[in-house]
């Protein structure tokens, strides 16, 4: 099992197996209605990052959706570690996810499933601001 401790920084091979079994594991919920006890913890771990690791949590949404685009994963990421993402840590990333919807119109597609949920207005009204459709 992956371990996300500032002191053991995944490495790449790690990344990309928590990235696979991540996508997998939403894939497998869609299809079988719940989430597969094999892969849950790729979901843990992500979930971790986002609250104590953002910056690598912020580098995995971003494999993660380079990886796959599909609507299970968009639909996860949104309404899920993104927005987590942004509610716990949104104030010292909006630069970083403006500058990302700019260069990126899947990352901007993205945030059209995003939800205010308990994120600062700052972040919301940035969110709101440079997203697209809404979905």
């Amino acid at each position: 099992m992956l371990q996300l401790r500032k002191s053991h920084p995944m490495n790449a091979e790690e990344r990309e197996h928590l990235v696979r079994t991540w996508i997998e594991h939403h894939r497998r919920r869609r299809e079988q209605g719940e989430p597969p006890e094999d892969t849950f913890w790729s979901w843990e771990k992500l979930d971790d990052a986002v609250r104590r690791q953002p910056d690598l949590a912020w580098e995995l949404i971003l494999q993660i959706l380079e990886t796959d685009q599909s609507s299970v994963t968009l639909e996860n990421l949104a309404a899920g570690h993104l927005e987590d993402l942004f509610v716990r840590h949104g104030d010292s990333y909006i630069e970083r996810i403006e500058n990302q919807a700019e260069c990126d119109s899947t990352f901007n597609l993205l945030l059209g499933g995003v939800w205010k949920n308990a994120m600062s207005d700052d972040v919301w009204n940035g969110v709101r601001k440079i997203r697209g459709e809404i979905w």
